[in-house]
């Protein structure tokens, strides 16, 4: 019998581990959706990286535009527990990768 591993989702942002849920990679994302300034830096990294942005990429990016996390997840609690992948769909998704 296969046993089908269960990851935990956050409105349907589903975690990088069955451990982890998907609420620190949502909270990223919707922070670099909802603030100007946030919206307006990954849309210039999305234009530079068109077509060739790789998950260490927007893990770099994320990073080094929220050095300490959001307002509320924590650079300790962000470390491993953002999906990098789901960032760049998000932003392919947004800008056109």
């Amino acid at each position: 019998m296969v046993t089908k591993i269960q990851y935990k989702r956050y409105n349907g942002w589903r975690g990088v581990r069955p451990d982890v849920s998907g609420w620190a990679t949502w909270n990223v994302a919707l922070w670099l959706n909802n603030d100007e300034g946030l919206y307006r830096a990954y849309r210039d990294f999305a234009r530079n990286h068109k077509g060739r942005l790789s998950g260490s990429d927007a893990e770099d990016f994320v990073r080094e535009l929220l050095p300490n996390g959001t307002l509320i997840v924590t650079r300790d609690e962000a470390n491993g527990s953002i999906d990098s992948s789901k960032i760049v769909k998000l932003i392919d998704e947004v800008f056109g990768g």
